[in-house]
C-alpha cells in the first residue's frame, strides 16, 4: 500500500539513504555547500602547504603565494571571507588539521539558519495588472494635499514610471542636461 505522504517523503530522502545515521544527524550544511566543498578541496590537492603556526599557512598556486589564516577564517586570495565558504588554500590548511571544512563555513550556510529564513509566511504580491486599481483605492483614501492627490500625474505616469524631473536649490539632479550649475 502507497500514498503520497510515503511516496513524497522517499523522494525527499533518495539521496540521503545511502548515508550512515550519524551524517545525517550532523548534517548542518546544506547537500549543495557539501558538494561545493568536496570540489573546493579537490582543488586545494593542486596547491603547496607551509605551515606558520597552527591556524596559519602559506599556500602557494602556480608560482603565487598566499596567507591563509584559519583563526579569522581569511586568505589573501579574498574568496574565504567573501564567500563565507573555505577556499582551496584555507580548505588545504584545513584537511592539513585532520579538521573538517563545514566547521569553517559561515553560520549563514547552515540549515538552521535556512530553515529560519523560510519559517514565516510569505505574503503573496498582487498581480502587475491589478497595480493600478490599487492606486486609484489609494489616491481616495489619502487626505488632499498628501501623496499622489497632490503631484499633478496620473496613475498611469507613476506605474510606468514617468515622473517629472525636479528642479530644487537645495541639490541637483545629475540626468538632467538643461538644469544649470
Amino acid at each position: 500500500m502507497t500514498n503520497n505522504f510515503t511516496e513524497s517523503f522517499n523522494a525527499w530522502v533518495s539521496d540521503l539513504r545511502r548515508l550512515p545515521i550519524l551524517t545525517l544527524y550532523e548534517g548542518v550544511v546544506p547537500p549543495k555547500i557539501v558538494e561545493k566543498l568536496r570540489e573546493i578541496a579537490t582543488q586545494s590537492r593542486k596547491c603547496e602547504l607551509s605551515m606558520t603556526s597552527e591556524t596559519l599557512f602559506e599556500v602557494k598556486e602556480f608560482g603565487k603565494s598566499y596567507i591563509a589564516n584559519l583563526q579569522k577564517r581569511t586568505c589573501e586570495y579574498g574568496a574565504f571571507h567573501i564567500l563565507g565558504i573555505p577556499c582551496k588554500h584555507g580548505a588545504l590548511g584545513i584537511i592539513y588539521r585532520r579538521e573538517n571544512l563545514k566547521k569553517y563555513c559561515d553560520p549563514m550556510f547552515t540549515i538552521e539558519v535556512y530553515q529560519k529564513t523560510y519559517f514565516g509566511m510569505i505574503n503573496p504580491v498582487s498581480d502587475e495588472r491589478n497595480w493600478s486599481n490599487m492606486l486609484e483605492v489609494r489616491q481616495r483614501r489619502e487626505k488632499p494635499g498628501r501623496g499622489l492627490a497632490n503631484t499633478g500625474l496620473t496613475e498611469a505616469d507613476h506605474v510606468s514610471g514617468n515622473v517629472p524631473v525636479v528642479f530644487s536649490s537645495q541639490g541637483s539632479n545629475p540626468n538632467c542636461p538643461n538644469q544649470s550649475t
